[in-house]
Order: structure tokens, then sequence, then C-alpha cells
């Protein structure tokens, strides 16, 4: 069954990969915070900085979508395919995972560049209909993300985001190493 915004995948995947908005955030601010912000429509995400003032600041990314009938309730996962450079993500309102650093503390941020993220999420917080992702991001003159989530069982997902991993990291690894003794 489709459902607007969304796409279906094999191994009971679905695939949420529009209807993106953004709103810009402040230094230090929640995700309760962000839940009031007013967000716009989002035309492309793959580049951020021209989204905060001065390309240099929080992003927050929202995104509400129908959940398969039969997800309701029951625990899920969530790949977030590339988000540059690290982010925090919510699942209605609920922290699910981070990965990188989100702020500027010690002037580094770019901790986990173009990675997929994988978030495990409790059964308790998955409703039927609409659900909401929260993205928040710290931009320091780049970041990005290709605005596609992989949600469903846990098995699927965690197939996927191994074959990710090994294409976008291990393999770049191998490919390094093998060049460095030719």
């Amino acid at each position: 069954m489709a459902m607007p915004g969304c796409s279906s995948a094999p191994q009971d995947i679905q695939i949420v990969d529009s209807g993106w908005s953004f709103a810009v955030g402040v230094r230090g601010d929640s995700v309760r915070d962000a839940e009031k912000y007013v967000f716009s429509t989002a035309a492309g995400l793959e580049e951020l900085a021209p989204l905060v003032p001065g390309g240099y600041g929080v992003l927050w990314l929202k995104n509400s979508f129908p959940i398969h009938a039969e997800l309701p309730g029951k625990n899920i996962s969530i790949l977030a395919d590339c988000i540059n450079p690290g982010d925090e993500a919510y699942f209605n309102g609920h922290l699910v995972g981070s990965s990188g650093r989100v702020d500027d503390r010690d002037g580094m941020n770019f901790s986990d560049w173009n990675s997929a993220r994988k978030y495990d999420v409790d059964g308790g917080f998955v409703r039927a209909g609409e659900n909401t992702m929260l993205v928040r991001i710290f931009v320091n003159h780049e970041g990005g993300f290709n605005g596609r989530l992989y949600v469903g069982h846990g098995d699927p997902i965690r197939r996927l985001y191994l074959e990710k991993v090994f294409f976008r990291t291990t393999l770049n690894v191998i490919i390094t190493s093998i060049t460095l003794f030719i």
C-alpha cells in the first residue's frame, strides 16, 4: 500500500523520502524548543549551510509520516541515510540516538561524516497514524542529509545498515589500503 511521501521497499522496509521541513535553532536548544519552532519546506537537504544564517549554527529537520499498519506498538529501527556531520534524532519527541557532535563545544564537529545512522525505537513510542522524526544538526559551513529514512523491524534495517557501512566505509578502507601498498 503506497502512502503519501513514502514508498515500500523489499522486506517490509518503509522508505520516507519526501516531506522534510527545517527550522533554524539556537545553541543549547532542546527537542521541546524545536516542537514550537515554525518549520519551512525544504526543497533539498544535500547542502545545509545555506539554510543557516552565516552557514553556522543549529538546524532542525522535521518529517511527519504515516507508519505501516503492522508497526504501531512494536519495536522498530530507523536508518537515516548519510547525515553530515553529526546529529541527534528524536522520534515522537523521544531521543532515539545521536552520532558525531551536534554543537561547537570544542570547535570540532566533523566526527561522523558521511555515515548512515541506525536508531532503535522502543515500541512504546510508535503510534498508529502520523509519527514525527526531528533531527538536530550542527552546521559549520557544511553539512547535508539526503533526506531518506528507512523504517521497519530490526533485522531488515540492520542488514541494510551493514550493507551501507560496508560500501561507504569498509570498502573505502580496503581500497585505500591496497593503493598505499601498490
